[in-house]
């Protein structure tokens, strides 16, 4: 399981007409993302109630297999998640498909599949279905949304949920173990402005091995310790960093408690307790991705002239090299194989209004890293993916 992953739909961030989507570095109307790594089977999820909110079905073509790498994907012309198997990644099998107001869906494990179902300014919740049996429940709720609200995160054994919740009041920061529903600290209001899609994002995960939880985002302001806006905190909620602003784009590596992020320095990686060291300094990478490997972090960077190309971070040797250019929104399908999206600059006559100045062109791809070679992908749009423990 990868996090957090994209959301399907955005949340409304009050006084802007937009914000990002929760759980993920990506701007609005993306469709893919995650961050984070391969983690185990769950052994103990936060203890779900009732049944899947009304209107969210699974319809599935057959058993899922356990031993094999999940997607949860959309393809050309339909925003519907569909759970595929990417054991072959240019042959995607197509599992099931999941409908209903469903957003930010996550692949827990073979047998379960987590979401939002959210709205600014009404109740929401994150539950669980499991698509062969269609059946689940209800982990948390919150009687308002505002920005943020049904961001989430699962630790890596899905014993822990991690969410926030939001109002005119704050944002909340919550932890549900053993169906206990704690508020860890709340952070500021966030003020009504505009966003840029590269430097603006919004990360809530935990680390691949399970001992940290880590927030990352731009848009509660300067608060600093239990409300600053970049914060670690242990699995017990409490507060190892905390601060300072203007850090974004984060990720967790592929293993470890190693976390990576951007501020106006370059990309720096945080380790426990307190130490920042300096990585690709310069470097304004965007979204990064990890590899469920732990190898690499695949992320994409604008040239001068704005058009964007995917690089490859060698976490072992802290070099990275492009891979491709005019391209976008990388993603990993397996250890070996990265999801792309092809873009170009944008003409007098698009209409590329936040995306800035490149656009997409519709063709997406899949580059190999053992050949270093791309070929055109059937897939449109990439949500989140499982590789199984080995």
């Amino acid at each position: 399981m990868r996090m957090p992953a994209l959301l399907v739909g955005a949340f409304l961030l009050a006084g802007c007409g937009a914000a990002p989507q929760p759980g993920a570095t990506r701007p609005p109307g993306a469709t893919a993302s995650a961050i984070a790594s391969p983690s185990p089977s769950p052994s103990a999820s936060p203890s779900a109630s009732g049944s899947p909110p009304a209107g969210v079905q699974a319809r599935c073509t057959g058993s899922i297999p356990t031993a094999a790498p999940l997607a949860l994907v959309t393809f050309g012309g339909s925003q519907t998640p569909t759970l595929v198997d990417v054991g072959d990644p240019l042959h995607p099998v197509t599992l099931c498909t999941i409908t209903g107001p469903v957003q930010s869906p996550r692949i827990i494990s073979a047998s379960e599949i987590a979401y939002a179902t959210a709205g600014t300014g009404s109740a929401g919740s994150i539950a669980t279905i499991d698509p062969s049996s269609n059946t689940g429940g209800t982990l948390a709720s919150w009687t308002a949304g505002a920005f943020a609200s049904g961001a989430y995160a699962f630790s890596p054994d899905a014993s822990t949920l991690a969410y926030l919740a939001s109002s005119a009041a704050g944002v909340e920061l919550h932890l549900v173990a053993r169906e206990d529903d704690r508020t860890i600290t709340t952070l500021p209001p966030v003020p009504g402005r505009g966003i840029s899609p590269d430097d603006d994002s919004l990360m809530i995960a935990f680390s691949p091995d399970g001992a940290y939880l880590a927030l990352v985002e731009t848009f509660t302001g300067s608060g600093t310790g239990a409300q600053a806006s970049f914060q670690v905190r242990r699995l017990d909620g409490s507060l190892v960093a905390g601060g300072p602003p203007g850090r974004t784009m984060g990720t967790w590596s592929g293993r470890g408690g190693t976390l990576y992020f951007r501020d106006p320095a370059g990309v720096e990686r945080w380790t426990a307790p307190s130490t920042v060291s300096p990585i690709l300094p310069g470097v304004n990478w965007i979204r990064p991705q990890p590899s469920p490997d732990g190898r690499w972090i695949a992320f994409t960077q604008r040239s001068d002239l704005g058009l964007p190309s995917v690089k490859l971070l060698d976490l072992s040797s802290g070099s990275a090299r492009a891979l491709v250019a005019g391209a976008t929104e990388p993603f990993f399908l397996t250890p070996t194989t990265l999801w792309y999206e092809q873009a170009r600059l944008c003409g007098p006559s698009d209409a590329c209004g936040m995306g800035g100045p490149s656009i997409g062109t519709g063709a997406t791809f899949v580059y190999d890293l053992t050949t270093g070679r791309s070929t055109p992908s059937t897939i449109a749009g990439v949500i989140d993916t499982f590789t199984p423990a080995r």
